[in-house]
């Protein structure tokens, strides 16, 4: 039997889960990021643009050093250090913001703990024991997403359910308590897009997931090709983004990984707190 968590504690920050929907502000530090084109690649522009999240309202900067766009090519774990470290330090300077690192690599995280950061987000679930030791011996939060080489076409609640109930028992044997996890059903990674409308058409089935495994939840389809099964472009999704996040809080998700920070806090601003279920 879960147990049920009412917060979540990240860096110096107490997360009330149903409080009000939190924003992980998007700081993609990549030469070749699908959504910006590597403009915040570099240190100072990195840094100009969380200073601008932060006037925005940003809960969480979720800052990442390698893309993982569709055709990305891999990169060496020194060169990923090379992108993060700097930017997470010089932000560290400036704010107190709880700092999210966006890594599949066990040492990325280690170091990038060292020097600020107070979250884990890793594409694959914790699936790299590694990874798991890493979260582990520092008892930092993490995000466990659903990730699959190859799709399961079977009913995709089932799917989420059986791999999220895994990579939680793993992480739970390890010493990571569920107070300390948020999940993220993966749009764009896993699924097919017939499956990822059916996700954003039943959100409250994944917010039932997270309450019967006893964590908080998170969605990150911020500008994600789902849209394209609209008839969206990929320069016509802001809106739809946004949309989105209104539709989730509503349901009960808490927390929001998303590009355009105040777009997103200023259309979650009309939501009362009573129809963000706890």
């Amino acid at each position: 039997m879960y147990k049920t968590h009412k917060t979540i504690q990240i860096g110096d920050k107490t997360f009330g889960l149903g409080a009000r929907p939190y924003m992980v502000g998007i700081l993609n530090v990549t030469p070749d990021s699908f959504f910006d084109g590597g403009q915040h690649c570099g240190v100072q522009n990195a840094l100009a643009r969380a200073k601008r999240m932060l006037d925005e309202g940003v809960d969480i900067i979720d800052i990442g050093g390698e893309s993982t766009r569709p055709g990305f090519f891999p990169i060496d774990t020194e060169t990923e250090l090379r992108r993060v470290l700097p930017v997470i330090q010089e932000i560290r300077k400036m704010s107190t913001v709880p700092i999210s690192i966006d890594t599949t690599k066990a040492q990325v995280a280690r170091k990038a703990m060292e020097m600020g950061a107070n979250l884990v987000n890793d594409i694959w679930g914790l699936a790299d024991e590694a990874m798991r030791e890493v979260v582990a011996k520092t008892q930092t939060p993490c995000i466990l997403m659903h990730n699959r080489h190859e799709v399961s076409h079977q009913d995709v609640f089932e799917t989420l359910w059986r791999y999220f109930d895994t990579q939680i028992t793993l992480a739970n044997r390890c010493g990571i308590d569920s107070s300390k996890i948020i999940i993220d059903m993966g749009f764009g990674f896993g699924k097919t897009k017939k499956q990822e409308v059916e996700i954003l058409h039943h959100l409250d089935k994944f917010v039932e997931i997270g309450k019967k495994l006893g964590v908080a939840t998170m969605i990150a389809i911020s500008n994600k090709s789902v849209f394209g099964e609209f008839g969206l472009g990929s320069k016509e999704r802001d809106f739809a983004t946004v949309a989105s996040t209104v539709l989730a809080a509503q349901q009960g998700i808490h927390f929001f990984r998303v590009h355009n920070v105040a777009a997103n806090v200023q259309a979650c601003k009309i939501l009362p707190c009573s129809k963000i279920s706890e």
